[in-house]
C-alpha cells in the first residue's frame, strides 16, 4: 500500500514541477527564517552583555543611582568607614559623535587608580596605552579611545571630537588610545570613550554624583 502512495505521490510531482519546486522553497524560507531569527537573538545578547560588561567590568555587586544620582560622599563612606573593598566609583551616559557618519558610544567615567581589579585594561600599569596619558586626570575635556576606533574614524592623537550630549554639544581632546588584552575587551573598548570621572560629571551634567 505504502509503495502504491509514493509511486502516485512521485507521479503527482513530475507532472506539477511548479509545486514541488515551491515546496521546496517553502521549507528552505522557514529554515532561513527560524537560522535568522536565532543569529539575531545571539546577537542581541551578546551586544546586552558586552553593554553591561563595558559599564560593570569583572564587579558582582553594583550600587545603581536613580534619577538623581548618588552623592560622592558614598563612595567615601563605604570605603573609609565600612572598608568596602575592592570599589571603584563609575559615572556614565550615552553620547554621538558629531560627524558624517553619526556613532552612540558609551561615556564612562572611571578613576584609573581604583579599576585594576575590575577592568584591568585600564589600570595604569595593566592598560596597552598609548599617547599623553599622564594629563588624563589633569586635563578637562580628554578623553581616551580604543585604537580600533580611532583607525576607524580617521582619528589622532589631540584631535579634537565634537560631542551631542543630549540637547547640547561639547568638544573634548583625544589624548591617547587603548587596546583590549584579548578580542571580548577590543570589542567593549571598541563602543566606549573613557574619561576621568570628574570629566564625565561636567560633560554630562552631573555634579557630584
Amino acid at each position: 500500500m505504502s509503495r502504491v502512495l509514493n509511486r502516485s505521490a512521485l507521479n503527482y510531482l513530475i507532472k506539477h514541477p511548479l509545486q514541488l519546486v515551491l515546496s521546496l522553497l517553502g521549507i528552505a524560507l522557514g529554515v532561513a527564517v527560524v537560522v535568522g531569527i536565532d543569529l539575531a537573538n545571539a546577537g542581541a545578547s551578546r551586544a546586552f552583555e558586552l553593554s553591561m560588561e563595558s559599564v560593570a567590568g569583572k564587579s558582582t555587586h553594583q550600587i545603581v543611582s536613580g534619577t538623581k544620582g548618588l552623592p560622592d560622599s558614598i563612595y567615601t563612606y563605604l570605603k573609609i568607614k565600612k572598608h568596602i573593598s575592592p570599589m571603584a566609583p563609575v559615572v556614565e551616559g550615552n553620547v554621538s559623535t558629531v560627524r558624517r557618519q553619526m556613532r552612540t558610544f558609551t561615556l564612562l567615567g572611571v578613576d584609573p587608580f581604583s579599576e585594576k581589579p575590575f577592568r584591568s585594561y585600564l589600570s595604569p600599569v595593566g592598560g596597552k596605552v598609548s599617547g599623553d596619558i599622564s594629563a588624563f586626570m589633569a586635563r578637562p575635556n580628554s578623553i581616551i579611545i580604543s585604537s580600533g576606533t580611532a583607525n576607524e574614524m580617521g582619528l589622532h592623537e589631540n584631535d579634537t571630537l565634537r560631542l551631542k550630549i543630549g540637547g547640547s554639544y561639547k568638544t573634548v581632546r583625544i589624548l591617547g588610545f587603548i587596546e583590549g588584552e584579548n578580542e571580548r575587551s577590543k570589542n567593549i573598548l571598541d563602543n566606549l570613550i573613557l574619561c576621568d570621572i570628574s570629566t564625565a560629571q561636567e560633560l554630562l551634567n552631573m555634579p557630584g554624583s
